[in-house]
C-alpha cells in the first residue's frame, strides 16, 4: 500500500490544493460521510469540522484541507490528500524500503510529513522538555529521520550566509541548527546523537551552532557527543541571533559551568544532610552571637541614664538613712518623756502602753520604723506587776498584823 509521501513525489502543490477545493465545494451536497480514526472511532465529516490550514505558516497561499476533532477544535486528526482522507499516523508512513535514516526534505510529500511532525505530533506529545517551533518555510533546510517505514523525528538548520528571519538584512555567520525533535516512543535510543552526528558531518571542519537557548535534553545530548568525539569540543557553539563572534558561546564551556553548578548544589545538599548533628550547634552559635551583639547595643545606649539613676538611688538611700536617724532620735525622746511620766504615776493605775510607730512615704515606697517604746513599755509593765505583788504582800502583812494585834488585845482582856 502506497502512502501520501510516496504518491506525492511528482505532484505539485497547486494540483493538490485544487482537488481539495473541489471536494470542499461539493461537501454540503454529499451524503453523510464518516472518517475512521486509528482507535476505530468514527468522526462525521462536515463543514463544522473541516477547514484549510497554511502549510508554511505565514504563507497563506499554500494550504492543506484538514479535519479537526469534534472534542478539540485545535487538534487535526486527518488531511485530505489525493482525493481521500488520511489519518495523521498514515501520513507519517512510507512503503519505500529505501527511505530509512536521515533524508533531506525535498518533495511536497516530505514537506507535508515535516508539517505533521512539527505542528501536529509535537503538540500532541509535548512534554516539559519540548518547545513549540514555528512552521518551517517552503525552502527550509531540514532532514527527516525514518525508521521501519515511519517518520520518527526531524531537524532543521540555517545554512551559513542565509538571511535571518528576524534580521532581514543580516545573514547567519555559521550553520545553525534551530529545531530538533524525536517522537516520545523512540527517545532514549540514541537517535538525537545520530542527528547531531549527521549535522556536524555535513559541515566538517567548520564552526557549527545550536540555537540559543539549549534545552536540558539537548545539553545532555551534546555532553554524550563530546564523550564520543572530544576533538569536536571546539566546533560546537551556542548561538544567538545570527551568530556573530560576540553572539556565541562554546557549548563545552557552558556544560562545564552547568556541571560545576550542579556539583555545588549536590555538595551543599550533602553537607547539609551529613551535618545535621552539627547544624543545630552552628545555628545556636549564630543565635548567641546575634543576641550578644543586640544586648551590647541596648546596654551601651542608656549607659548615661543608668549612671544617673544610680546617683539618684544613692541620694534616696542617704535621705532614708537621715529620716531613720531623725525618727530614732524622736522616738528616743518620746520614750524618755513617757518613761518619766509613767514612773510618776501611781503603781495601781492601770495604763495601757501603745507602741509608737512612724510612717513615711517616699516615692511609692513606704518606710515603717518601729520605735523602742514597745520594749520599754514591757519593762514598765513588769515593774508595775512587781509593785502590785509588793502591794498585795504589804496588804496581806498589814492584815496579819492587825489580826495579830486584835488577838493580843483579846487575850490580854481575857487574862485581865
Amino acid at each position: 500500500m502506497a502512502f501520501p509521501v510516496d504518491n506525492l513525489t511528482n505532484v505539485d502543490h497547486e494540483t493538490l490544493e485544487l482537488t481539495a477545493e473541489e471536494y470542499m465545494s461539493q461537501l454540503p451536497y454529499r451524503n453523510t460521510e464518516y472518517f475512521s480514526l486509528s482507535d476505530f472511532k468514527q468522526i462525521e465529516v462536515g463543514l463544522c469540522n473541516v477547514s484549510f490550514v497554511p502549510l508554511y505558516g505565514t504563507d497563506t497561499e499554500k494550504k492543506l484541507l484538514a479535519l479537526f476533532s469534534p472534542d478539540d477544535s485545535n487538534t487535526i486528526v486527518g488531511l485530505y490528500l489525493l482525493d481521500r482522507w488520511w489519518g495523521v499516523e498514515d501520513v507519517l508512513k512510507t512503503a519505500e524500503p529505501s527511505r530509512t535514516g536521515l533524508i533531506k526534505v525535498s518533495t511536497l510529500g516530505e514537506r507535508i510529513v515535516l508539517y505533521v511532525l512539527n505542528r501536529i505530533v509535537l503538540r500532541n506529545e509535548k512534554s516539559g522538555e519540548d518547545v513549540f517551533f514555528l512552521c518551517h518555510c517552503e525552502r527550509e533546510a531540514a532532514k527527516i529521520l525514518w525508521k521501519d517505514g515511519e517518520a520518527i523525528g526531524f531537524y532543521s538548520f540555517k545554512p551559513k550566509g542565509s538571511l535571518c528571519r528576524n534580521f532581514v538584512t543580516q545573514c547567519y555567520q555559521l550553520p545553525v541548527m534551530d529545531t530538533i525533535f524525536v517522537r516520545k516512543c523512540h527517545r532514549g535510543q540514541g537517535h538525537a546523537i545520530k542527528i547531531l552526528e549527521d549535522f556536524v558531518g555535513s559541515f566538517r571542519n567548520e564552526y557549527i551552532g545550536l540555537k540559543f537557548p539549549l534545552s536540558e535534553a539537548i545539553s545532555k545530548v551534546c555532553e554524550k557527543y563530546f564523550s564520543r568525539y572530544p576533538a569536536d569540543k571546539e566546533l560546537l557553539w551556542e548561538v544567538e541571533k545570527i551568530g556573530s563572534p560576540f553572539q556565541r558561546t562554546l557549548i563545552v564551556n557552558r556544560l562545564q559551568k552547568l556541571n560545576l553548578k550542579e556539583k555545588d548544589q549536590v555538595v551543599s545538599k550533602l553537607n547539609f544532610d551529613e551535618g545535621d548533628a552539627t547544624a543545630p550547634m552552628e545555628i545556636e552559635i549564630t543565635k548567641i552571637q546575634e543576641t550578644t551583639e543586640y544586648t551590647v547595643e541596648i546596654v551601651e545606649i542608656p549607659l548615661i541614664e543608668t549612671e544617673a539613676k544610680e546617683d539618684v538611688l544613692e541620694n534616696r538611700v542617704e535621705d532614708i538613712k537621715n529620716i531613720e536617724n531623725k525618727e530614732a532620735n524622736l522616738a528616743g525622746q518620746l520614750y524618755s518623756d513617757i518613761e518619766m511620766s509613767s514612773l510618776a504615776q501611781e503603781v495601781h493605775v492601770q495604763e495601757e502602753e501603745v507602741p509608737i510607730s512612724t510612717e513615711r512615704h517616699l516615692r511609692r515606697r513606704t518606710i515603717r520604723v518601729q520605735t523602742p517604746l514597745t520594749r520599754k513599755s514591757r519593762c514598765v509593765q513588769k515593774q508595775k506587776a512587781e509593785a502590785d505583788v509588793e502591794h498585795q504582800e504589804r496588804h496581806r502583812n498589814n492584815k496579819n498584823s492587825v489580826s495579830t494585834k486584835k488577838k493580843i488585845e483579846t487575850y490580854t482582856k481575857t487574862r485581865g
